[in-house]
């Protein structure tokens, strides 16, 4: 084992190579056949194997850089498979666990392996190859403070820079730049000292620009920090100071990349500065909510916003609301923004119009004329049926509107006026759409030849409840004959059906 332990440092190219008599020797021994025991039940090995295995796993862990066939020899040697320092030497050689126990789909992925040998731990030559997939908290303190080993951790996993030595975190540059390179959020793990340094910084917002809430106070006000700061990451606008913010420049950068960081910008830039606001509502229509009055009462920098997002039509000022163009523009691209139009324009039959034709639903929001126009109760009743509840009184009396409403949905016969109910059309269009709505009718259009035979022809089962309305109803002493005539016909049709 010592040997091994030598041959694994770092001065590993120090240690004699073996001869070819040394492995025709090591061979011999691992190819000899095992003496055949019976036992019963499981089998065990015996202790005078435990240390042979011992032996010749440190002759393995040897020869197993050295000789091909050596570690052909370890692949089929089964007690030399559960060595764990043979697979901590070679871990790609053995795709099976060496622990019976343990079952896991690599070597590589079990930890336990490594926390198993204490020896090997101490070790950095080995241990900086296997950082891939240890971290260094489950190393000792030789491994944490070596530089080579905690930058292959760092490199891989730029948290692992929490478990490197204390000399490493205050003394050593390079692993510093090596972390922030991985992860530039990763420079709150680094000492105070090191944050004031702008190269550092600079590395580390030009991995990630949130790094920037990190820095000290003077790399904060940075414009060349900042701007690269938000190039990154334009949410790192709200870490700098006053002379970045104010910085026109930094803050088009900034609103380019995420239009709402607007709202970090200083008054005046919101409230002066067009060629920001104008960025911004373009990237997102909703940023204009923090321009200035000014620039919300502007009509182009508003159409810039509604063409991102008709929705902004609701942060414009009170001239842009009333702008037959602008509110038109925003209603022909999403017509439910209607409702932040201004109330003459929800008025406007044209504006109300366009704003139907893109969404039936914007019917609720149209008032006065628009909301009384046949034609437009009209088209918005033929692709929403519910626009039927919004419908004005003057408008519940005509027959086609209410034709329409029991075609979609035979409970408006509840809401339609009274002096329709005993409409036939109405009625007929009812039982069409669900017979059972006959139930919903008056008794003169129950007892209508032609209303009962149109819901009896739609479903054959709705003449058992006309049959007990007509029982139950004191008017009617004796069913009519047509009645009694389409429930014989029904009768025989249904004995047909049934043979």
């Amino acid at each position: 084992m010592h040997f091994f332990l030598q041959l694994c440092s770092k001065n590993s190219s120090k240690c004699p190579k073996l001869n070819k008599n040394a492995k025709k020797v090591f061979l011999a021994q691992i190819l000899a056949p095992k003496p055949k025991k019976k036992s019963r039940g499981k089998k065990k090995i015996c202790a005078p194997r435990r240390k042979v295995c011992g032996r010749a796993s440190a002759r393995v862990c040897a020869c197993v850089r050295v000789c091909a066939r050596a570690r052909a020899c370890v692949r089929a040697c089964a007690r030399l498979r559960a060595c764990v320092c043979v697979c901590v030497c070679a871990p790609h050689f053995f795709p099976t666990p060496p622990h019976r126990k343990i079952k896991m789909p690599a070597v590589q992925s079990n930890m336990s392996y490594i926390k198993m040998c204490k020896e090997l731990m101490a070790i950095p030559g080995i241990c900086t190859n296997l950082l891939s997939f240890i971290s260094l908290r489950h190393l000792s303190f030789a491994v944490r403070d070596n530089e080579k080993a905690v930058l292959n951790a760092v490199r891989n996993c730029a948290s692992e820079f929490a478990y490197a030595s204390l000399r490493l975190k205050n003394c050593s540059k390079k692993i510093v730049m090596a972390t922030v390179r991985k992860s530039g959020v990763a420079i709150g793990l680094v000492p105070i000292h090191w944050r004031a340094c702008r190269q550092i910084i600079m590395e580390a917002v030009r991995t990630h620009g949130l790094a920037l809430r990190h820095a000290p106070v003077n790399l904060r006000n940075d414009k060349e920090v900042a701007s690269l700061a938000v190039t990154t990451c334009p949410e790192a606008l709200q870490y700098c100071f006053p002379d970045c913010v104010g910085d026109p420049s930094i803050v088009l950068k900034a609103v380019q990349g995420n239009g709402m960081c607007l709202r970090f910008a200083t008054e005046y830039i919101k409230s002066a500065c067009a060629d920001v606001v104008l960025a911004a509502v373009k990237n997102n229509g909703l940023a204009l909510s923090f321009a200035g009055e000014a620039m919300r009462a502007s009509e182009e920098i508003v159409t810039a916003a509604i063409e991102q997002n008709p929705d902004a039509l609701f942060y414009a000022l009170g001239p842009c609301r009333r702008n037959v163009s602008i509110v038109k523009k925003a209603v022909s691209r999403d017509g439910l923004a209607l409702r932040f139009a201004h109330k003459s324009m929800r008025k406007n039959i044209e504006i109300a119009f366009a704003a139907v034709e893109n969404k039936p639903e914007a019917y609720q929001y149209a008032e006065g004329a628009a909301r009384r126009s046949r034609e437009l109760a009209l088209a918005a009743m033929r692709n929403w049926h519910k626009a039927y509840s919004y419908i004005p009184k003057s408008l519940r009396k005509d027959i086609q509107l209410a034709i329409l409403a029991v075609k979609t949905n035979t409970l408006y016969l509840k809401c339609i006026d009274e002096e329709l109910k005993n409409n036939v059309q109405i009625c007929v269009a009812a039982v069409k759409r669900n017979s059972w709505s006959i139930r919903l009718l008056p008794i003169e259009m129950k007892m209508n030849k032609h209303v009962v035979q149109v819901a009896v022809n739609t479903n054959p089962l709705v003449i058992s409840k006309i049959a007990s309305f007509y029982s139950s109803f004191r008017g009617v002493r004796n069913f009519p004959e047509w009645f009694i005539e389409l429930q014989k016909k029904h009768q025989i049709l249904g004995k047909r059906k049934r043979s």
